[in-house]
Order: structure tokens, then C-alpha cells, then sequence
């Protein structure tokens, strides 16, 4: 009888040392690896990416009601230096891509244009503009950007100064637009870029089109423009294997990247208004407005799943086999299956206890398995669901 006791006592120890682990390492998993405040106190008007430039993480912050662009270490969230040589003082800013080559950084906002050297922690240079598609990308040390609604920039990045320009022509019936581009490569060595242009009628706010173009900047040629079944283009195109990936309208789309021909299109009842696309593994991300999560099949175009989680959110990261968000509908920060969509593992904002109005917003980024994200009064870094 005691034999017996006491192998019971041995199985029921055994369970509860292993639930018991199992119990730390859950808390643990939920336990942010450091958390940074990023205000004086109030909540941040702002909205730029959570950015990785090396060992640098950049968040915006705000200081007693001035926005503020902080420079982190990556590893432990301590503040190296901060950033605020706005055009405007007192400048809200909303920023949807940057694009950094070697130590400089450049953005844009929608008052002005920044080039920054993260060496020598100055501003390289700064211009206003009067509108712009608050993006910027890049390749090598050139850089391209929106200026007002109908002209594409490029500029160096280094130097900080303006190259040239392209400008593309409206009708008085139409209010038109062009996006910033993404840029490529030729295997001939040609800078090309793909946009989009945008004509909507001013009569009729249902009505217009939509062109994709593609552009030989180096031999200043148009190789195609093609119209698109819908009005406009939501987020930057996405090149990859040949293969143009983008969300116009309410559909996602992918087009042979030399041809401009039409290969796939998968139309959704709402649009991905923040998200866009993001392209990895074999598989075509995006947040709708139907507060779905989706994959689709980069091949085909066929939805593989659909994830109810998403609400309005920024552009879906990817990381080893795993899509994060920052979702617009709970405020949480989800890890899924990027292969099943299933929920691997969903982190409400530690803040939220005490305030309802904090919770995780915008980009999601990462790095050798961590995780950044921000709340409207914090940076935080997560361990990577894998």
C-alpha cells in the first residue's frame, strides 16, 4: 500500500513539476523582453514604421506634444539619441515607408522630405513639400519619393540633393496621381520602376481608372502602361520572380512583370486600405478591411486561409515561417501559421490594464528572433514565436 502511495505521489509530483513549467514558460512567452516609454506622459499623434536599421531601432515618440523620432539599441530598448528637425515645429508626423542606405536614412511625411546620417546623428537635409505619398523607397544610394500628385522624384541619398525628376500629365475632367515607385534592377543593369497612375473623375468619385506602368528610368522609356480594372492602387507594388504583386481596389493581383499581363486576380469584398501586400514563402499576405487576415497562393491567386483577426492594420511582416500584426480591430499583436493561419499566439498591451485607450498600433518588424511593436505610449520587444 505505501509502494503504491508512493508511486501516485511520484506521478502527481512529476505532473505538476511539468504543468508547472509549462505554466512559467507561458508566462514568460507573455513577458515582453523590455519595454521602453516613448512620451512624456500623453499618448502619441503620430504614425511612422517601427524601423530596423542594424543595430538601431527607430520608433516614434512624442515629448510634451512634440513628435519625436527615437533612436533605440535593439537589445535592451535604451535611448541612444533622439531626432526632431521638423520642417513645421510641432509636426504631427505620418510616414507609411523609409528607405536607409548604410548609416543614412531618408522618410517622408506629409509637410516635407528628410535625409538623416545616423553617424553623425545630423540632418543631411530637409525640404517641403505640398503633398506627397509619405513613402520613400530605394535602391543603392538612389531614392524616390511623391511630389504633389502628378510628379515622382529621385534624389541621392548620400549627398541629400535632388537628381531629377518625371512628371506625368492630367486632364481638366480628372483628378489624377502617381505613386511612389518601386524600383529594380534590370539584368542589364537598368534602374527600372513600376508605379501606378490614378484618374478619378471630379464629377464622379466612383469613376475613373487606373494604369499600371512600368518605366525604364536609365533609358528615360515607358516599357508599358496598362489599364487596370480598378481605381486605384492600395499600398506599393511588390516585385518579385519576375512578377508584379498588388492590391487595386478591392482585389489583390499579380501581373508578369515585363509584359504587364494580367496573370491572376482575386477580388474580396473590402480593400487592404493600409496593408497592401507582403510577398514571402511562396504566398501573398494582406489585411482587409473585412477584418480578415488572408493568404493566398502567389502562383494561382487561390485563398489558402483567412484569419478573422485583422480589422484596419498595417502591412503584414514575415519571419520564419510566421505573419505578425499589429491589429486595428483588438489592438493586439498576433503571431500566425503563415502555412495553416492558425494563431500561434496573441499578446494584449500591458498598458491596456490601466488605460483602454493604449494598445498596439501600426508596423510590426524583427530581427534574429525578436519582435518589435509600439503602443501609443511605448516600444516594446517580444521573443519571435519561432
Amino acid at each position: 500500500m505505501k509502494r503504491i502511495f508512493a508511486i501516485v505521489i511520484i506521478i502527481f509530483s512529476t505532473t505538476c513539476i511539468g504543468s508547472c513549467r509549462n505554466l512559467i514558460s507561458q508566462i514568460n512567452e507573455n513577458v515582453p523582453l523590455w519595454t521602453i516609454p516613448i512620451t512624456s506622459g500623453g499618448l502619441i499623434f503620430a504614425s511612422v514604421p517601427v524601423y530596423l536599421h542594424e543595430e538601431d531601432l527607430i520608433v516614434a515618440g512624442d515629448n510634451r506634444g512634440e513628435t519625436v523620432l527615437y533612436i533605440l539599441d535593439k537589445e535592451d530598448g535604451v535611448k541612444k539619441w533622439e531626432w526632431l528637425d521638423w520642417v513645421r515645429k510641432g509636426e504631427s508626423a505620418f510616414a507609411l515607408k523609409m528607405y536607409a542606405y548604410k548609416n543614412t536614412l531618408a522618410f517622408q511625411t506629409i509637410n516635407g522630405v528628410y535625409i538623416v546620417d545616423f553617424s553623425t546623428r545630423k540632418t543631411i537635409n530637409k525640404f517641403p513639400i505640398r503633398s506627397g505619398g509619405q513613402s520613400i523607397t530605394g535602391i543603392g544610394e538612389t531614392f524616390f519619393f511623391q511630389s504633389g500628385l502628378l510628379t515622382i522624384v529621385r534624389g541621392n541619398i548620400t549627398t541629400g540633393q535632388i537628381i531629377d525628376s518625371i512628371s506625368f500629365n492630367s486632364t481638366p475632367e480628372y483628378r489624377s496621381g502617381i505613386y511612389t515607385p518601386t524600383p529594380f534592377i534590370a539584368a542589364n543593369g537598368d534602374i527600372m520602376i513600376v508605379t501606378a497612375f490614378t484618374q478619378i473623375k471630379n464629377t464622379n468619385i466612383d469613376s475613373g481608372k487606373s494604369s499600371l506602368i512600368l518605366y525604364n528610368l536609365t533609358k528615360q522609356q515607358t516599357i508599358y502602361s496598362i489599364e487596370q480594372q480598378d481605381i486605384s492602387l492600395i499600398g506599393l507594388p511588390v516585385v518579385l520572380n519576375n512578377r508584379i504583386y498588388s492590391s487595386f481596389g478591392t482585389v489583390i493581383q499579380c501581373n508578369d512583370l515585363w509584359s504587364g499581363k494580367l496573370l491572376w486576380r482575386t477580388p474580396f469584398t473590402s480593400g487592404f486600405l493600409f496593408s497592401g501586400v507582403t510577398v514571402a514563402d511562396g504566398k501573398v499576405f494582406g489585411a482587409c478591411e473585412d477584418t480578415n487576415l488572408y493568404a493566398l497562393d502567389a502562383e494561382t491567386g487561390r485563398i489558402l486561409w483567412k484569419q478573422p483577426i485583422a480589422g484596419t492594420t498595417q502591412q503584414p511582416f514575415f519571419m520564419n515561417g510566421v505573419v505578425y500584426i499589429a491589429s486595428g480591430g483588438d489592438g493586439k499583436l498576433y503571431a500566425v501559421d503563415a502555412t495553416t493561419g492558425q494563431i500561434i499566439w496573441a499578446k494584449e498591451c500591458p498598458e491596456r490594464a490601466q488605460n483602454n485607450s493604449v494598445f498596439f498600433f501600426g508596423w510590426v518588424t524583427g530581427a534574429n528572433g525578436k519582435i518589435y511593436v509600439q503602443s501609443y505610449k511605448s516600444a516594446y520587444c517580444y521573443k519571435a514565436a519561432r
